[in-house]
């Protein structure tokens, strides 16, 4: 319950709230500190007032406190009310839980009925399976065979028809691939035959040129010129030409 300004005070001096009687008390306490002389005339007023501070907030505290308590009690009983449906719930789904538990224990002799068959059925399928395997293995070794014997007959027939080529290039290299055997050989006949001619031109012009030194050391007017072509451009191109042919 909400506190309202009643429970504080009834704006009474005769009042029913907290703050109403408990300035009745401390003036009935006052009244008689004062007949007895202990508080004085000059006194009174300050003793009032400070008492009139204090029990203010003390009322005050005293009502919110008594709201907190409420508040918790009210809690306190809600708290209650939420465990008491927890423990129906619980034994609610505990009940459900037994009932479950019958079902499957009456269910029992089918499941294993039905996993009695399905196990049956698993051992016919998997020798089913090894039928169909051992099928397969038969029908793909009779093929391994038919393509042994067809790798074997192509084999032949390659080796046939290389051998006719081979002897084919006995006479003709045209067509006989350069990476061969016999194709190196032939590139290797055509180089040393190049090799026979560069060397024959080779031993023509030194023969010519030294014909040349000697009339040049006899006859200073001889010269090097485009003509004899013993000049540098000659001398280049020939030397060019050289390295071409050493792949230099």
């Amino acid at each position: 319950m909400a506190i309202t300004n009643s429970d504080l005070t009834t704006v009474s001096l005769n009042g029913e709230g907290t703050f109403d009687v408990l300035m009745s008390a401390v003036k009935l306490h006052l009244k008689g500190e004062y007949d007895s002389g202990r508080i004085k005339g000059t006194e009174y007023s300050s003793v009032y007032l400070g008492s009139l501070t204090q029990v203010l907030g003390q009322s005050v505290q005293f009502l919110l406190e008594k709201e907190k308590r409420s508040l918790e009690l009210e809690l306190l009983e809600l708290e209650k009310e939420l465990a008491q449906a927890n423990i129906e719930k619980v034994r609610e789904e505990i009940n459900l839980a037994k009932k479950q538990l019958e079902l499957l224990i009456l269910q029992l002799p089918k499941m294993e009925a039905e996993t009695l068959l399905l196990q049956r059925q698993a051992a016919s399928q998997l020798l089913q399976d090894e039928l169909i395997k051992a099928q397969t293995c038969k029908t793909q070794a009779e093929f391994d065979v038919i393509v042994e014997q067809k790798s074997k007959t192509a084999a032949e027939t390659g080796f046939i028809n290389q051998k006719k080529v081979t002897e084919i290039a006995q006479i003709n290299s045209a067509g006989v691939d350069a990476a061969s055997i016999v194709g190196r050989q032939s590139a290797l006949y055509g180089a040393q035959a190049s090799g026979f001619e560069r060397n024959a031109e080779e031993k023509v012009a030194k023969l010519l040129i030294d014909t040349w030194n000697v009339r040049r050391t006899t006859d200073e007017g001889v010269s090097a010129n485009s003509t004899n072509r013993l000049d540098d451009d000659s001398v280049g191109r020939a030397v060019t030409k050289l390295m071409e042919g050493i792949d230099a």
